[in-house]
């Protein structure tokens, strides 16, 4: 019944002294003597009244916007409840209930006859009409000490509302044997209904948690990764760490390592830039062709590899790039050989032949492939290597990586933290290890925060190689900023 759940503590900020904030620290060379005056060319000189700008604003749960890009870190949970309530009541991808930085939003539960829905409840006869995964989905978080104890708190709280639901008296009623509970038993202090159901009271009412067991999840996170550091994460997803492929990473190490070693061969076969101006940081951006590279690579192979059995392009690889590949650098889309790069790392031998398949939108397609898996049955036209790759050079990637949902989102952006930002895209982790307890949630989303800040911000070093990169960089160019 409402009013029954016992909250947990509210987030609040230390309390912000109203004074004057000591200015922005300038950046100095570290091969150069400390001198009070000394500002390095390039580097903006501030005005004195940036000095006596207002304290920070006290924290508040960030509100997604359709426009608002994410160079930060975020996570999903998809469990194995569902939620279901009258006609309108349950909507996918609209917030249920919601809380400080996170809420419960329903998904696609992929039931395609009628029987599948009246195993739980749903349907002809029933007062239930909608249906849906439960996902519980945080915010996006800055990557900085200040954003990490908002997401714990976060975490905090879902797994204390999440325990509260399991444990909860069932409300079942019928003889179908779902084991139900009110969504209204997690309503109390900081949570609240979502927007489409908070003013719908006889809607809001009817809506259920259907409880399949103990509740667990498949996490899931997007994060942006700068393009210098793209191979060394793929190193570690090869490789398993953190359970990047899940509990059982079976061939797709094989497969990955594959495209991981031939772009770093291919890569360091360029030993010239591709003009004359990026001389200077020719030596980085050969890192980050390297890392780009083995990403289409492993794309262009697994989506080989997988064929017919491929459902949908946001299945070709644990790792999803959420940024079109069209918006890769200019420099990159320039590389004169860049489709027959992609074709050898991939170990493909014919860019021509098929690869990735398209749901068929013009009728003077000449080629086509049945996909067996969709009912009723679709055609889809297949798409080679070689039209991939120049959708890319031209800056329009086909194939969509589920950027149907709020493409703004997905933008490339500047990553990292201050003095230490660069380019990089939105990847989002999907081959993370399933079935994770509730009781698990929050250390295991903060030890994979952890580590893309890390990640970002070069502590983990690079592949062969065991001095970190940022510190290389000081070293070979002093007195620049870290890229």
């Amino acid at each position: 019944m409402p009013g029954t759940f016992s909250p947990p503590p509210v987030y609040r900020p230390a309390p912000v002294l109203q004074q004057r904030p000591a200015p922005p620290p300038v950046y100095r060379p570290s091969a150069q003597p400390r001198r009070a005056a000394a500002v390095p060319p390039g580097v903006f000189q501030m005005k004195r009244a940036v000095e006596h700008r207002p304290p920070p604003p006290v924290y508040r749960p960030a509100v997604r916007r359709g426009n608002a890009a994410q160079p930060k870190v975020g996570f999903e949970f998809e469990t194995n409840w569902y939620v279901k309530g009258p006609l309108g009541s349950v909507g996918f991808h609209k917030a249920i209930i919601k809380g400080t930085g996170w809420h419960i939003t329903g998904d696609s539960p992929g039931f395609t006859t009628v029987e599948q829905y009246a195993s739980v409840g749903v349907g002809k006869g029933t007062e239930y009409k909608d249906l849906a995964d439960v996902e519980f989905v945080t915010d996006a978080f800055d990557e900085d000490p200040e954003d990490r104890e908002k997401l714990k708190q976060t975490l905090l709280e879902i797994k204390h509302v999440a325990q509260h639901l399991a444990s909860a008296k069932s409300c079942s009623t019928n003889w179908f044997g779902t084991d139900d509970v009110k969504a209204a038993t997690a309503i109390g202090g900081p949570v609240t209904w979502g927007e489409h159901l908070e003013s719908k009271k006889e809607l809001r009412e009817g809506v259920v948690f259907a409880r399949t067991g103990s509740l667990t999840a498949a996490p899931q996170m997007s994060a942006g990764v700068k393009m210098e550091r793209l191979y060394k994460l793929l190193s570690d997803v090869t490789a398993n760490q953190k359970g990047f492929l899940g509990a059982d990473p079976g061939y797709l190490q094989q497969e990955y390592q594959y495209a991981l070693t031939k772009a770093r061969e291919i890569a360091r076969r360029h030993e010239h830039p591709i003009n004359s101006t990026q001389n200077f940081w020719w030596d980085f951006d050969k890192k980050k062709y390297e890392g780009v590279l083995a990403l289409l690579g492993i794309y262009a192979r697994m989506a080989w590899v997988l064929g017919p059995r491929l459902p949908y392009d946001k299945a070709v690889s644990a790792l999803l790039s959420r940024t079109s590949f069209g918006k890769l650098p200019g420099w990159v889309r320039k590389v004169p050989t860049l489709i027959a790069d992609v074709v050898e790392a991939s170990g493909r031998s014919n860019p021509k032949a098929s690869l990735f398949r398209q749901k068929l939108e013009k009728a003077e397609e000449k080629y086509f492939l049945q996909n067996p898996e969709k009912k009723p049955k679709f055609w889809y036209s297949l798409l080679s290597t070689e039209a991939w790759v120049q959708g890319i050079i031209d800056g329009k990637d086909p194939i969509v990586w589920g950027q149907t949902d709020r493409p703004e989102r997905w933008k490339p952006a500047h990553i990292g933290q201050f003095l230490d930002k660069s380019k990089g895209h939105v990847y989002e982790f999907r081959g993370l290890r399933k079935g994770v307890g509730v009781a698990d949630w929050d250390t295991f989303a903060l030890d994979l925060y952890d580590y893309i800040v890390a990640l970002n911000r070069g502590d983990l070093g690079y592949p062969d190689d065991p001095e970190s990169y940022g510190e290389k960089f000081k070293k070979k160019y002093p007195g620049m900023l870290s890229i």
